[in-house]
This record gives C-alpha cells, structure tokens and sequence, in this order.
C-alpha cells in the first residue's frame, strides 16, 4: 500500500498542472481579446445590461473551453509525460487559435459562424471553389508555422515561469463568470431582454442555459413579445421599407402545413379528398421545404429565408414581414396548432406579437390536438369579424405521429399498428413501415377534408387564398442510410413536400419546375398585399410561378446545413464531414458548381448588419 501511494503522489507531483493552467489562462484572454470583433458589426452601443452580459459571456464561454483541456492535460501529463503534454497542448490549443481568428475575419465579412463542415467543404473541394496561388499558398503555410511556433514558445515560457496564483484566480473568475452569465441568460431569454439576447447570439458555437418551463411552474410569467415594436440587433430585414399599394378588395389567406407530409403522398389512392381538391388548384410538383426538420420548414415558408438566421432572429423576436404587413393591414390572425408554438420558439418568432396566440393546444393525442385545430378554425369563422380580413394557419400533427383512425380496418397492409424507432435498422423491412405512414397520411385526408370544407360552407374560396403544404418530409430508409424519419439527411424524402395553391379567379395548372418555401412569402406579399418592393429586399427566392432555374439553396436543419443546386446536393454536418451526393444521397454525377459556396455565403450574410 505505501509503495502505491508513494507512486500516485510521485504522479500528482509530475502532474503539470502550473504550466497547463497558466497556458490555459494566456489563451483564454487571448480568445476573449478576439471575442471582441465579433461584437463590432452594427455598431452595437453600449448597454448597461448587456454590455456586461456579453463581457461575462466571452470569458466564461471561453473560459470553458480553455480550461477544460489544461484539466486533461493535467491529468495526462503526469502518466504520459512532458513531451506528450508539449505536443498535445501546442496542437489543440494552436487548432482552437487558428480556427477562432478565422471564424471571426469570416464574421466580420459575412455575420455567420463558419462550422467544421464548411472548412471541410473548402479542403476537399477548394480548387474549384478558391484558387490560391503559390505565393497564397506559401503565406498560409508561414501563418500556420508561425502560429504554432508562437504555441510552442508560449508552452516553453509557462513550463520555466507558470504563474500558479493568478492563473488559479483567472480560473475561478471564469467559472464565475460562466454561472453568472448563464443565471443572467435564464431570465434573460424568459423575459426577452433583447440587449442580452442579441449579444450572446455574437459569440460562436455559445449554448447558454434555459428554464422557461421551470420558471412558468415557479409562477414567473413570460413577456409576450409585441411583434410590432422590435429590435433589430444584428439583423437587417427588410434591406430597405416595404412599398406598394394595397388591393381595394383584400383577400383573406389561410396556409395549411401537414407535419412531415412528403410530396408523393398526394395521390388519389393515399390522399383521395385532398387530390380531387388538387385539381382545381395550381400545383407545384417539384417543391421543397428550406429544411428538413419543423424548426426551419417553418422558418423558410414565413420568412423566406434559409434558417440559418434562426438565432438571430429569435434574438430579435423578429416577425416575417409577410405577418407583419397583414397585422398592420387590420387581418384577423387564426393561428391554430397541433404542436407546440413555444418549442420551437415560433411564438417569439414568426407569430411574435400575435394577441391571445394559443402556444399549446389542449389535448391528449395528435389526434385530438389535430381535431381540436378543425374546431377552434370552426368557431372561429362563425364568430370573426366580417368586415376583416383573416390571416390563419393550421398546423396538423397526426402524419408526424403516425396517427390513424384504428376503428377502422388499415387502408394499407401489411403495416405497423404504431412506430417503434427502437425497433428500426438498417435491415429492418421497409414496407410495413411504409404503409403505417401511409395509413396516417391517409386518415390526415380525412381531416384536412373537414377544415377544406368549413370554406365550402361560410363561401370563403372566392375571396381566399390557400395554400397547403409540409414543414418538412419524412424518410422511410428510401437511401438506404438507416434513415427512419427525418432531420437526418436532406435527401428528397425529406425536403419534397406538396403544395396546392388556390387563388380566386386563378386557373388551374400544374408546375413541374422547381420551387421551395423561399418563394412563398414573396408570392403572397406580391399577389395578395400588393407589394411591389424588390423580392431581394426580404427574401432569397421569388414568385412560385417564376419558371427561372433557382440558384443554390441553403437548407439547414438544428445542426447541419446542405446546399442544393439542380441534382447536386452538398451535405455537411456539424463534424466537417461534407458530401457531395445526388438527391437520392447516390455520388454526385458532376462536380459540385464552382460558385456553389461563394453564393451560399452571399445568401447566409445578405441581412446581417
């Protein structure tokens, strides 16, 4: 036993912990000096609540990130020895230097964080992208070796002279600061202190906490963002005010989204009611969502834009000009959904401001919520205000759940009688899956067949725009990737939804060329509220009747962002793998556009201040 402990404080003793601590505390005011460009587009003023916040941000966020290697390396050192220690803490701590001076030079540029999987694009496919001359190529090598020569010399001096005291101090001050911000960020994000929100969505890869649930089960009560009176912080949307005149004779709008309902589920033999409809509607058949997940299907239909700007705009609890031009014009709102509104925020969002928005519908299944949608629609047309327009959204849940009507005999079999992820692999047969999925699309026919046809009964199709739609599709291992779902791959399964559009006095048509959410917030701003601005102006697509080819699409989902481009789909996830792939996730059959990234950056940094 004494030889063991005489060999475990022979270890503690060879533990670097002096030098590590004192590398890592002149890292993290280095990483913290940096912090400070990220803070200078848009002039931000000083605030007397969130210039402290984001000070305490910067050096605990970073202050995370800095120690917690020197405490591993710590630990390793004494096992491992000096020579490991040097190495390890010249490369890791040189790799998070280097990454973080270009990710802000890219944010200084664009208003975007890059991502592992954007330099990963740019080292696999960077000579058709951005052609370095020799002597370019001979700088970055000298930035590189002068880089970690600095790291390396940097170690040196901490190993001959660490300052044990004050690298301990500037460790304790960190750890405080990380608590402090995140207690100020809890209250912050419940009560929507904008000057906080929009500094913390500055510093990349931050993930402060939340306790809005807990907070409402405490008795704290939210603020209710006025969607007519916000912040623009680190967003420029619109580029310029929105100009046109008004119809004499508006139209009331009404966009019904089907959760996870892909696009060839439209067919008289799974969807019988909602395809006789078809046929009187224009019908776009090579539409896709701006995402595959519900967070940025949303997104991408009201706003018109990729849902990259997500954070900024929650940080603003900016609405969609679509939303905000029809609340000024007096519309009625009818927001009714089967899924929460408060998680993902669309309630600080998209419907920010809306007057008595219900964010939960009461109900015990997705068939319930769904039904209880049809009925607060219902109540709501026989007691609105004539003279009014209405703006509503219907937003139903039941294909998402693979919901179907179990009284009654399965449409289509063999099939599930519910789905069990846990069960599902890649070897596991498809075809039951399938007609489970079916068997819901086929029963939510029957409900979007009951709301349709309260317009038939209160004489709304000529005065009414309608649009019906999917936040996003649903994969049933179509690839072949194991994928069962979706926000896992942006194949097609999972991107291509439906949309009808019907519009008084419209023809019927079918449009085979390619359309996506982008497009329909500006055809509702032009068509039916008589906007004439440039499309530029607030959104990245344009009219979904406009048969011009489309240029790269940014779809992103909660972690990852792919690029499309006619049949070229360039996927990236959070870890820097990138492929590129045709939209079946089969290897591409070209070579990604030369243009694809530089225009991708342009659309991401386009309304950023």
């Amino acid at each position: 036993m004494s030889d063991l402990l005489a060999s475990l404080k022979k270890r503690a003793a060879a533990m670097p912990w002096a030098a590590c601590f004192t590398f890592a505390a002149g890292h993290l005011l280095l990483w913290a000096l940096i912090a400070t460009l990220f803070f200078l587009p848009g002039n931000l003023p000083w605030d007397a609540i969130g210039t402290p916040a984001a000070v305490l941000a910067a050096l605990g966020h970073f202050g995370a990130i800095a120690f917690a290697p020197a405490l591993l390396l710590t630990l390793l050192g004494g096992w491992l020895g000096k020579r490991f220690t040097f190495v390890a803490a010249v490369i890791l701590y040189g790799l998070v230097t280097g990454f973080l001076v270009i990710d802000a030079g890219v944010f200084l540029q664009y208003r975007f964080h890059i991502s592992p999987a954007m330099l990963s694009l740019f080292w696999h496919a960077g000579g058709e992208i951005l052609e370095l001359g020799a002597g370019a190529k001979v700088g970055i090598a000298a930035a590189l070796a002068a880089l970690f020569a600095a790291e390396a010399g940097a170690w040196l001096l901490c190993r001959r002279r660490a300052w044990p005291r004050l690298s301990l101090a500037i460790f304790a001050a960190a750890m405080v600061s990380l608590a402090a911000f995140n207690a100020i960020h809890i209250w912050a994000s419940f009560r929507l202190i904008q000057p906080v929100l929009i500094r913390t969505a500055r510093l990349p890869y931050i993930q402060p906490a939340t306790m809005e649930r807990q907070l409402v089960k405490w008795g704290f009560q939210p603020v209710k963002p006025n969607g007519l009176e916000m912040t623009e912080g680190s967003i420029r949307y619109p580029l310029a005010p929105l100009a046109g005149t008004p119809p004499t004779q508006p139209l009331n709008v009404l966009i019904v989204a089907l959760d996870a309902l892909r696009a060839d589920m439209l067919t008289p033999e799974v969807m019988p009611h909602l395809s006789a409809r078809a046929e009187r509607s224009e019908r776009f058949f090579q539409h896709y969502s701006g995402s595959n997940c519900t967070r940025g299907g949303i997104f991408s239909l009201f706003y018109g834009l990729p849902a990259t700007y997500w954070g900024s705009f929650l940080a603003a609890t900016r609405q969609p000009v679509l939303l905000e031009t029809a609340w000024q014009r007096g519309y009625e709102p009818a927001i009714f959904s089967s899924s929460s509104l408060a998680s993902p925020e669309f309630n600080r969002t998209v419907f920010a401001g809306v007057p008595g928005l219900q964010a939960v519908m009461p109900g015990s299944s997705k068939r319930h919520r769904d039904e209880a949608c049809n009925r607060n629609f219902a109540a709501f047309l026989k007691n609105r205000d004539p003279n009014r327009p209405f703006f509503g959204f219907i937003f139903h849940d039941c294909v998402h759940g693979y919901v179907f009507d179990r009284s009654k005999p399965k449409r289509f079999t063999p099939a599930w009688d519910s789905i069990d992820y846990l069960a599902l692999t890649a070897a596991t047969d498809r075809t039951p899956v399938f007609n489970l999925y079916r068997n819901a699309a086929n029963f939510e026919d029957t409900l979007v067949e009951e709301l349709l046809s309260l317009l038939d009964e209160h004489d709304l199709w000529r005065n009414t725009v309608v649009v019906i739609t999917a936040d996003h599709g649903q994969e049933i291992n179509e690839t072949g990737t194991n994928s069962w779902g979706h926000n896992s791959t942006f194949s097609r399964y999972q991107t291509q939804v439906p949309l009808l559009l019907f519009r008084p006095g419209a023809q019927p048509a079918a449009y085979h060329h390619r359309t996506t959410h982008f497009d329909v917030a500006p055809t509702l701003l032009r068509e039916v509220f008589g906007i004439a601005s440039p499309v530029r102006d607030y959104a990245v697509g344009t009219l979904l009747t406009d048969p011009a080819e489309r240029g790269v699409l940014v779809l992103a989902n909660y972690s990852s962002i792919a690029l499309m481009q006619g049949d070229i789909l360039v996927e990236m996830n959070p870890y820097g793998v990138a492929a590129v792939t045709d939209l079946e996730l089969k290897p591409a059959a070209a070579p990604m556009p030369a243009k694809m990234l530089p225009q991708a950056a342009e659309i991401m940094a386009r309304y950023r201040r």
